[in-house]
């Protein structure tokens, strides 16, 4: 492309033409006509385009049209392969490194192998097979949220997430020879919470992703989430969540009322 460019250069020049009088002429603008001899001709429209720009330009300096479209496809077609060529290359490489990486984590991890197996025959053991209890979806997912908030783990099936170990805000101790109340607060989105703890003025608190606030009262704990999405509650045992869309003002109190 570029060798085209300076044989039109050379006779434009030779014939003493400017590339602004071709562009009176043919209507082209100087930057596609010098994008012509330059060889610059992926800055060009369109083939159909610049086969138009050619001819005119060859027409306008006095050159054979046909000899210079001809001259336009053999060298895109050479620029073309050599593309090709250059990328079957690039596959090549690409293929051997890939090869040669294979190769050589197949060696280290045969080396390993010889290095850590201990080459000592199991025998004279005896192998028993230990069934786990079956599990439901929803223990499962209580124990990684318990795990994730650092809670300790079930004793049983009546242990409840609150074991009055949980420190927080608000009052302690029992209320008419019961336990206190116990709510763990999760962000989920940034949220702000007001929190009400039995007879105590409220105060409020925002919830970051990730982060947890427990909640420790006498009697009841109200809360008021004014991001019913972006929060996770855990309460004797149980998860509440999904309480509302993003942005909803959510209402709740613990222990829940019977209605609710």
């Amino acid at each position: 492309m570029k060798n085209l460019g300076e044989y039109l250069r050379e006779h434009r020049e030779a014939k003493g033409i400017t590339l602004e009088e071709i562009e009176g002429v043919s209507k082209i603008s100087v930057f596609y006509l010098r994008a012509l001899e330059e060889g610059q001709f992926h800055v060009l429209p369109a083939p159909t385009f610049t086969v138009g720009f050619l001819k005119q330009y060859a027409r306008c300096v006095g050159l054979d049209q046909e000899d210079v479209v001809l001259r336009y496809r053999k060298a895109a077609m050479q620029e073309g392969q050599g593309i090709r060529e250059r990328s079957l290359e690039k596959m090549r490489r690409g293929r051997r490194r890939s090869i040669w990486i294979v190769g050589v984590s197949l060696l280290l991890l045969g080396f390993l192998w010889i290095v850590l197996y201990p080459g000592k025959e199991m025998t004279g053991q005896r192998v028993r097979t230990i069934r786990m209890p079956r599990t439901s979806e929803k223990e499962i997912e209580k124990a990684r949220l318990r795990k994730e908030l650092d809670l300790p783990g079930r004793a049983g099936p009546g242990a409840d997430l609150d074991d009055g170990k949980a420190g927080g805000s608000g009052q302690g101790g029992a209320a008419n020879g019961q336990g206190p109340v116990v709510v763990i607060l999760q962000g989920l989105e940034e949220s702000k919470v007001q929190i009400d703890l039995d007879d105590d003025p409220p105060y409020e608190t925002v919830l970051k992703p990730g982060e947890r606030h427990s909640c420790r009262a006498g009697k009841r704990v109200k809360l008021l989430i004014r991001n019913g999405r972006g929060v996770r509650i855990f309460y004797k045992g149980k998860v509440y969540e999904n309480l509302g869309k993003k942005g909803d003002v959510v209402r709740i109190s613990f222990p829940p009322s019977e209605s609710g």
